[in-house]
């Protein structure tokens, strides 16, 4: 904060409340309330009268460009012409879903726990072939070695089993948000059976003899696939938070404002699951080189650590 004389000191605090109702009316994730659009207009009167003072009182270049700023944001949150819906979204999109993801608990919990257990189970499979038949059974170790004991040819791809991977697809999401809704311990828990499930398989397909056939078909799909995964249950269990601590507002209003802030991330969350299925039903079942594949899970995973990179550089959301 810049320094500012004794006299304006006491309108610093007004000024702070002033930024942070700008920042607010900026985002798409999160709305002022009607209280708040009232004070917007009370405090930008304030700060042009404090702004005329400091002018008039010829304070330091620092004060007078910090309330410059100030009062020209505040400006164009009260005049500015509405957005577009497009734009807003693809603010939200590409500003406010990184800047959200990186910095929310509950997705950095739901990460946290898929990896985490992802990798134990798949050491474990690795090490310890009674490990994977007491998790998911030698019924189903069997059908995926079957599965993939036959080389991949260009005839198996189709337009058809893009539709059923995104449906299947969208499905794990939208039950792993679902679930998260009901108090954060259910959505917990079909992730962190998904976590163990998966790598387990993974674990054990990594000394089977089909080894290559498998890691061949899920490295294209799987950057995005798992990341959604991670996405959905982590907004699922945000809003299950939200029930639980609400702060100074009712249930129901927390929970609506959590709906708000993790709705553009469950979209951004089933677009992955879109752009994983695209892949899934065309790229992976085909008879593409393998090095192309690892190039396509490359690239994948690059796009998303720049995607959720930059909400390192977005300022955090208030409150």
């Amino acid at each position: 904060m810049v320094q500012v004389p004794d006299f304006l000191k006491q309108r610093q605090a007004d000024w702070l409340e002033l930024e942070h109702i700008c920042h607010i009316a900026n985002r798409v994730t999160e709305r002022p309330t009607a209280e708040m659009v009232c004070r917007l207009s009370e405090l930008y009167r304030a700060a042009c009268a404090d702004l005329a003072l400091a002018e008039a009182q010829q304070l330091s270049p620092e004060v007078l460009d910090y309330l410059h700023r100030l009062v020209g944001q505040a400006h164009n949150v009260l005049y500015r012409h509405p957005q577009s819906l497009p734009r807003q979204w693809l603010r939200a999109i590409f500003i406010e879903v990184p800047a959200y993801a990186i910095r929310d608990k509950m997705i950095w919990l739901a990460f946290a726990s898929f990896w985490g257990l992802f990798l134990l189970t798949a050491f474990l499979s690795r090490q310890s072939e009674t490990f994977a038949e007491a998790v998911v059974g030698q019924e189903l170790l069997d059908a995926i070695e079957d599965m993939y004991s036959r080389p991949f040819s260009d005839e198996y791809p189709t337009i058809v089993a893009v539709g059923f991977y995104i449906m299947h697809n969208i499905g794990i999401a939208l039950r792993c948000f679902a679930l998260g809704i009901l108090f954060v311990l259910p959505g917990l828990f079909i992730l962190v059976f998904n976590a163990v499930t998966l790598g387990t398989v993974f674990g054990h397909m990594s000394v089977a003899a089909q080894a290559d056939t498998f890691f061949e078909f899920v490295t294209g799909h799987g950057p995005f696939e798992l990341t959604g995964i991670c996405l959905a249950a982590g907004c699922g269990m945000r809003l299950g938070f939200s029930l639980l601590e609400t702060g100074e507002l009712t249930r129901l209003a927390s929970l609506r404002l959590a709906a708000r802030q993790v709705a553009p991330v469950l979209l951004v969350a089933c677009f992955f699951f879109v752009l994983a299925a695209i892949i899934e039903g065309l790229v992976s079942p085909s008879a593409t080189p393998v090095e192309t594949k690892r190039w396509i899970a490359t690239l994948s995973t690059v796009v998303l650590v720049v995607y959720f990179s930059t909400g390192f550089f977005t300022r955090p959301s208030h409150g």
